[in-house]
């Protein structure tokens, strides 16, 4: 799993806390008691995102934890245990170091790990790939304006979701050097390269050419997810103004322990002219 494929994902857990400083200056809680997890499992993939902080404020952002060391941290797959390693020079961020151990569909994981006295402890299940993603097309025009023009189809994406469950999506122009579609454009003005949506139970998206802010080829991924992080999703999006406490699957803990599937799909973004 590529990193930049998690921009998407820790910013999510980033506003999580930055949202949650608006709530108040003097929680009656003591935070440095609560250690924040910030875990992923990807089916296929080597254990190697598993991250701890300590919380000194509610101001704090991913960025400026603190990370929390030795730490003895278990993961169980099937109820068998591996014990994590710390990597020596990012410390609170923790793997395993076999990269052949790596977690498939249908595991049932936990974590856990002592952390003032306390057992930190969270669930959850690796989801099955996402089946049948299908562009209906391989290229959008764009223009200068950000649109295509009226007889501009947008390409719609389907996938199956017969129980629906939850699905977002990322779509990231993987130019080395993409070009701009606005031609005036300022080098301190450079817009993102990827947009995505939200996680919905929905089946189908259209990708509009305003959405495409430089030409060349955009790698669309599809991420099922699970219910857990769903409802942290709908947090950061529904609390802005009367904000509770962040949600959380982490007993004894903050953040968020949880499991992706995959599926990839590439399209063109081409000049109308």
């Amino acid at each position: 799993m590529k990193y930049s494929q998690l921009i998407h994902i820790s910013f999510i857990v980033g506003l999580l806390f930055f949202l949650a400083s608006c709530e108040s200056e003097t929680p009656d809680y003591d935070l440095e008691e609560y250690p924040v997890v910030e875990a992923y499992l990807y089916p296929g993939e080597p254990i190697n995102m598993i991250n701890i902080f300590n919380m000194n404020n509610f101001s704090d952002t991913l960025e400026t934890q603190n990370g929390i060391s030795n730490l003895e941290i278990t993961l169980a797959i099937d109820s068998v245990e591996y014990q994590l390693a710390e990597y020596s020079d990012n410390p609170g961020h923790y793997y395993y170091p076999d990269t052949n151990l790596v977690p498939v569909a249908g595991d049932y994981c936990t974590l856990e790990f002592e952390y003032q006295d306390k057992t930190v402890w969270a669930e959850t299940f690796i989801p099955e790939k996402p089946e049948s993603l299908t562009l209906s097309k391989s290229s959008l025009s764009v223009n200068m304006g950000g649109w295509g023009g009226s007889d501009i189809e947008p390409i719609e994406v389907t996938w199956d979701n017969p129980d629906n469950e939850n699905f977002y999506t990322v779509a990231t122009n993987i130019e080395e050097d993409p070009t701009p579609v606005q031609e005036d454009l300022e080098e301190d003005d450079l817009l993102a390269t990827s947009f995505g949506t939200a996680p919905s139970t929905s089946n189908l998206i259209n990708i509009v050419p305003n959405q495409c802010r430089y030409y060349g080829t955009y790698e669309f991924i599809l991420f099922r997810v699970n219910q857990e992080f769903a409802e942290l999703s709908l947090y950061t999006t529904t609390n802005t103004i009367n904000l509770t406490e962040p949600y959380t699957n982490i007993q004894n803990g903050k953040g968020i322990f949880t499991a992706f599937a995959t599926d990839t799909a590439y399209f063109e973004a081409v000049s109308s002219k």
